[in-house]
């Protein structure tokens, strides 16, 4: 009979230690979060999420399906805020857990499950062509008959802002490029930048995911995309530096929206406009491609679905996408669709566009320019 006392005694304070426990991770996260600690932007952000989800008013005026590149899914973000567990961050799993993993740094055990994407291109990186001083002037001649031509249709499209005309792109068999004749009056390239301070930061570096200095991050890149489409290719280009994203990211893409309007209203002989970012938080492997044993960027298009321009916008995306497929096969990372704007609804000449991520460094950044620029070349031949 004792026995069977003292049985039932343990079995109870086994279910009030199991009880006990669970309650404690439950209750102790809402309590005393640690992650949020130091991360009040996080709190702001569940916040803000609940009153637009609950508010359609709210989030109108706040312009935050619109403007803001960097948006967290509600569940993901109330799941940190109660576990402080981050679902994108394998790290979180374990440190939150064992408290003492967060003084590992055990990125490089996980970036060992793959690794970086092997890309053979199927075209030589220098095959340029300049063309003959007969092909210039016969260009030149055409160029004067079609502006003679098609004089009230040219005045017409810059009353509307631009025509957006889909790009036309031609496959089929790979030839070398022909060198254009570079006309700065005519640029066909814009390249900018909403998040104009994104820094490349491979060592992780404090503070240094961001930096305002022209000389490095997307800044460098764009100006490195530029050089090789005007020097290469021939190929007009303007690279806006203006910085938007200060003195905070929130609100960038109402900043630049200006800009790339200007630029559209300026010049309807753009065919191509970028707005080049750099992903982030994403495994290196991911974002990194090995071509003839050197490392480099790779790309990613980003199509906004809120905007009106949403199929003009995805088809645009597309035709680069595949040229990059049909060139340099995997080194693009493809299309991601996200709820937003993105200033894309300006022109369906617009492409967001992400080279690598804040753990590449600028020089796989700049050697993807050489890609770029090929593929860029392509598109406009």
């Amino acid at each position: 009979m004792n026995k069977k006392y003292c049985e039932e005694i343990i079995g109870k304070i086994v279910f009030f230690i199991i009880g006990l426990y669970v309650l404690i991770k439950i209750f102790i996260p809402i309590i005393y979060p640690a992650s949020l600690a130091s991360g009040l932007y996080d709190k702001y952000e569940v916040y803000k999420r609940i009153l637009d989800k609950s508010n359609a008013y709210i989030e109108t005026i706040m312009d935050y399906n619109d403007f803001e590149e960097d948006k967290k899914e509600l569940i993901s973000i109330i799941f940190k805020y109660l576990t402080d567990i981050d679902i994108s961050d394998p790290r979180t799993y374990l440190t939150s857990q064992i408290p003492m993993f967060q003084l590992i740094d055990i990125t490089s055990l996980i970036s060992k499950e793959s690794g970086p994407v092997v890309v053979v291109p199927n075209v030589a990186q220098q095959d340029v062509e300049n063309e003959s001083d007969s092909e210039n002037e016969q260009n030149n001649n055409n160029s004067t008959n079609n502006s003679v031509n098609n004089s009230a249709q040219d005045d017409k499209t810059q009353q509307n802002n631009n025509s957006d005309s889909p790009l036309k792109v031609k496959l089929g068999n790979i030839k070398p490029i022909k060198k254009m004749k570079l006309d700065p009056k005519k640029p066909l390239v814009l390249i900018y930048h909403t998040h104009t301070t994104e820094n490349y930061n491979p060592q992780n570096r404090t503070n240094e995911d961001y930096t305002t200095d022209p000389n490095k991050g997307v800044c460098r890149l764009g100006e490195e995309i530029k050089n090789e489409l005007q020097n290469v290719y021939g190929i007009a280009t303007i690279h806006d530096t203006t910085v938007h994203d200060l003195p905070k990211r929130e609100g960038a893409y109402a900043k630049s929206r200006p800009t790339v309007q200007k630029y559209v209203k300026q010049y309807s002989s753009l065919k191509i406009i970028i707005d080049l970012h750099r992903d982030g938080n994403v495994n290196i492997n991911k974002t990194t491609a090995i071509i003839s044993n050197e490392r480099y960027a790779r790309v990613m298009f980003v199509v906004g679905t809120n905007n009106k321009n949403h199929s003009k916008s995805e088809l645009m995306a597309k035709k680069i996408n595949d040229v990059f497929e049909s060139l340099y096969p995997n080194f693009s990372r493809g299309l991601m669709f996200k709820k937003g704007i993105y200033n894309q609804d300006v022109s369906s000449k617009i492409i967001l566009l992400e080279v690598g991520s804040d753990g590449n460094s600028l020089e796989e950044a700049l050697r993807s320019a050489k890609v770029i620029g090929r593929v860029i070349a392509q598109c406009l031949n």
